[in-house]
């Protein structure tokens, strides 16, 4: 009887060997599973790095830094001619016909109101459409003649805008919070 229980016990100690066909040696299968999740990791790791580099995460935070950025340098553009007002009224550009007083109050009025909505994120494409149609005035009308260099600021400006005007205020912005809560069925959708 103690000759069977030796006989189980050193079975029980002997261990199943695998064939590891990369090192050609025996591993017992501890090792070999061991191997096997070391390889996963790595496979795991290389398939991250390559979807981080595809991934589009930083869209929605690149659209917050473009509003945020380009919404204040309009906006100091906007206060700078409200500071000047009174100089500015007789003299500035009357591309439309409609007096020098009453444009410079319109672009005054859009080039502030507009950048403070753009900046929150509120009624984004509203504001964008805004600075876009003042900015072609600003660019292709208020010029003596049209020139690029005359017209670089207002274009690279108007670029900026129609971009917003498409993608909206992105997820980072009073817009996305308005739309979570009147729109809860579009807002699932979305994520």
């Amino acid at each position: 009887m103690e000759q069977n229980s030796n006989h189980t016990n050193s079975q029980d100690t002997v261990q199943e060997t695998v064939q590891n066909p990369e090192t050609t040696q025996t591993q017992s299968p501890a090792e070999a599973e061991r191997q096997k999740a070391k390889e996963d990791q790595r496979r795991n790791r290389r398939e991250k790095r390559a979807c981080m580099l595809l991934a589009s995460r930083g869209q929605e935070f690149a659209l917050l830094l473009l509003r945020v950025f380009f919404g204040i340098m309009m906006l100091m553009h906007g206060l700078d001619k409200a500071e000047n007002f009174s100089a500015l009224s007789t003299t500035f550009p009357n591309p439309l016909g409609l007096g020098s007083w009453f444009t410079l109050l319109l672009i005054t009025s859009v080039e502030i109101g507009a950048s403070v909505l753009i900046i929150l994120g509120l009624l984004t494409r509203i504001a964008a459409l805004a600075l876009v149609i003042a900015m072609c005035v600003a660019a292709f009308f208020a010029p003596p003649a049209f020139s690029l260099a005359a017209s670089e600021l207002p274009l690279l400006y108007l670029a900026v805008y129609v971009i917003l005007l498409i993608t909206g205020a992105g997820k980072y912005s009073v817009d996305s919070i308005l739309r979570r809560i009147y729109c809860p069925k579009e807002s699932q959708k979305r994520r």
